[in-house]
């Protein structure tokens, strides 16, 4: 029905036929159609960015399928609505649903779902900044993922074991990794795991100091999430664009890529994302904002991250640490400790309309010079 515009990445196929198929479903009286067509349009929304729809949808199937006590529609839908969860940032609640999912497909003896599913695991515990972890479940899930022949798996897996390399400073792993991820994913027509596979590839460009190589990298895989219409890896992209621009000196083109990225996670609920861009707009904006102002900033991201238990990363390519002590440079001993305690009080909603202002107000400073 619609899994050949998702396995394609055409997600507006997938939705024109799962729509044509819940109708016939409903004409039918066929509830396990039913649910799995709310699934699958959850799965759409989910992709679009409209979490709380892509929730609601995936409720309503999950409803149906406990109703009719049928184990892998459970399943299924507990492993999409902890995928909703993952991208806004609400981890335990994910973790809560996979290790559901997990249990029910172990015992369906559904060896490609429990791939997935320690495939997430695994992602959650990079997220989480629990390096040991995250090796185990990602390389325990790679090896089931060769097993059962699942490249698109394998690609996706691969990318993630390179950005934890890379977060481990080997940029060579990385890249090697990223290059496996990118060849899986042209053997098998993939546009998501090539755009993911050319993300990772874009972060270690960057790495190894090679703006221009890490732009066309990035740019590349921006088009193919709009192209497939995926918002939430849009904003993801725009944040890599950002820190490209950041690390090569462009404070302006960093800072409308970051507001960008900040607008569209604010409306997707992406608590680590919104963190995430809140502190690159921080930091463009460091040598020529208030340095209460970025103190602010700063000391709400790391409240944010540590209620979400993802620390901030430890590559951060030099510009983090380096915005935070030319503002605390600025302040006195006393001055800096009521803004960062004021940052950490301050809502996402605050803390985000700010950053916003900030971004107006230093353009405006920029461009009257």
């Amino acid at each position: 029905m619609g899994t050949f515009g998702f396995q394609a990445g055409d997600f507006a196929q997938a939705e024109r036929r799962l729509q044509e198929g819940l109708s016939v479903f409903e004409a039918l009286g066929d509830r396990w159609g039913i649910a799995f067509a709310l699934q699958g349009l959850g799965l759409v929304a989910r992709y679009r960015g409209d979490f709380a729809q892509a929730a609601a949808l995936q409720e309503k199937s999950l409803a149906l399928n406990r109703e009719l006590g049928h184990p892998w529609g459970i399943a299924s839908t507990l492993l999409t609505m902890a995928l909703i969860s993952l991208r806004q940032g609400d981890y335990p609640r994910a973790v809560s649903y996979l290790k559901e999912s997990l249990a029910l497909f172990e015992e369906l003896g559904d060896a490609a779902s429990q791939a997935r599913v320690r495939h997430y695991l695994g992602l959650i515990a990079y997220y989480q900044g629990d390096d040991q972890r995250a090796r185990t479940l990602l390389e325990g899930s790679l090896t089931l993922a060769r097993q059962i022949g699942l490249k698109d798996a394998v690609s996706q897996i691969l990318a993630v074991l390179g950005r934890l390399a890379l977060r481990q400073g080997d940029s060579d792993k990385a890249m090697q990794l990223g290059r496996e991820a990118l060849a899986l994913s042209e053997e098998t027509h993939a546009q998501w795991p090539r755009a993911y596979a050319l993300r990772l590839l874009a972060a270690s460009t960057l790495h190894q100091r090679d703006f221009e190589g890490a732009e066309s990298l990035a740019r590349e895989s921006l088009e193919i999430y709009r192209a497939i219409g995926d918002a939430w890896a849009v904003a993801w992209a725009l944040q890599l664009l950002g820190e490209i621009a950041l690390s090569r000196g462009d404070h302006d083109g960093a800072r409308a890529r970051f507001a960008e990225a900040l607008d569209a996670r604010q409306r997707q609920g992406d608590r680590l994302g919104i963190a995430e861009s809140i502190e690159g707009i921080a930091a463009s904006a460091a040598r020529d904002a208030a340095p209460e102002r970025i103190v602010r900033l700063l000391g709400a991201a790391a409240a944010q991250r540590e209620a979400i238990k993802a620390p901030l990363p430890r590559t951060d390519h030099g510009w983090y640490a380096p915005a935070l002590s030319m503002a605390k440079a600025q302040l006195s001993p006393e001055a800096f400790e009521t803004a960062w305690t004021h940052g950490r009080t301050m809502s996402l909603a605050d803390t985000a309309a700010e950053a916003l202002d900030m971004v107006h107000a230093v353009g405006n400073v920029a461009h009257s010079r």
